[in-house]
């Protein structure tokens, strides 16, 4: 009777683990215009290019990073929770609570590293558990670190704005120690933590480096305290990045007329693309806006990726969904 016994339970709980995946679940096309401004554009994604949506349930979706076996997380942010998508399976809970973990990246070894608002801290997942990297500067808390990236040598930038811990609906709240919004450098061969000199940036928020690794993009989302004041700062800034790690030569790489750049990824050949307030735009490496992605919601984030076949994929956190866009 006991062995019948644990083999219901058994099938109830796999049962029960299907349904969490199968009722969140849902792939539907969604309507997304190909807006080019030059021709080379199409050699970025396809002028019929369709978008699917793969989950709509969110609440604020962030900090998608595909995982080495091709599934893709990404952050609810409101919700407390990291969540996972696996072709096939659809979407999942990966990590609850996640003490709201925004952006994330890997490290030069696979392992996971996120950036969470709630434990103010910069953190990797190794050996079964999470674990606190870094969670201040010069003993004062961080504000929130918001997003992060790993450069080949190991070490991990990350931007600390005050959105998160200013939004109790995104942080467990708490005072500020810090005296401004800045960007870090950590090295966790030593330990060593760097605050970059970078003066015109107001509110640092998705970072991203060149293929070769000379150029530091970082987007200063001042605008989103106040969407309707035009006066703040909604725009990418370059940094050269010497071989010293020193950042030189802070310039304007490019400036939104309507809504803010959050989360920004650059591509093989160097182009930057970032969200927008109604989609993705595309930047070439000298600034030029290429083309939009207009998909009619506010995009926070994005990601490259591939599917099992090894066709390239965009994947893109919008409001409260995860949408797929095959790239040519």
């Amino acid at each position: 009777m006991r062995t019948l016994y644990a083999r219901f339970c058994l099938c109830f709980t796999l049962i029960a683990a299907l349904k969490i995946y199968a009722q969140d679940y849902t792939l539907r096309t969604k309507d997304v215009q190909i807006k080019a401004y030059d021709a080379s554009f199409y050699k970025l994604i396809d002028k019929k290019a369709k978008a699917f949506v793969l989950y709509d349930k969110g609440i604020w979706l962030e900090g998608p990073i595909m995982l080495p076996d091709k599934s893709l997380i990404f952050s609810d942010v409101k919700a407390n929770k990291v969540l996972r998508y696996e072709k096939n399976r659809g979407v999942g809970v990966y990590l609850s609570p996640s003490h709201f973990q925004n952006g994330h990246t890997l490290d030069t070894n696979g392992s996971l590293i996120a950036a969470s608002h709630g434990k103010r801290s910069i953190e990797r997942f190794e050996n079964g558990k999470w674990d606190i990297l870094v969670d201040s500067y010069q003993g004062k808390k961080f504000n929130s670190p918001n997003d992060c990236i790993v450069h080949s040598n190991g070490d991990i930038y990350f931007t600390d704005p005050a959105f998160g811990i200013n939004n109790t609906q995104e942080s467990y709240g708490g005072k500020i120690e810090q005296d401004g919004e800045y960007v870090y450098r950590y090295t966790p061969k030593n330990k060593k933590l760097v605050r970059l000199h970078t003066p015109l940036l107001k509110a640092p928020n998705g970072l991203a480096l060149s293929p070769d690794e000379k150029t530091l993009y970082i987007a200063d989302s001042q605008r989103a305290y106040n969407t309707k004041d035009s006066t703040l700062h909604a725009q990418i800034i370059a940094y050269t990045l010497g071989q010293d790690k020193n950042l030189s030569e802070e310039r304007v790489f490019a400036t939104f007329k309507e809504g803010f750049p959050d989360g920004i990824k650059v591509d093989s050949l160097g182009n930057v693309w970032a969200s927008g307030k109604r989609g993705i735009l595309v930047f070439s490496p000298q600034g030029m806006l290429l083309g939009e992605i207009v998909l009619g919601n506010v995009v926070s984030n994005l990601a490259f990726g591939e599917d099992e076949a090894k066709k390239s994929v965009l994947y893109i956190t919008a409001k409260n969904e995860l949408i797929k866009i095959e790239l040519p």
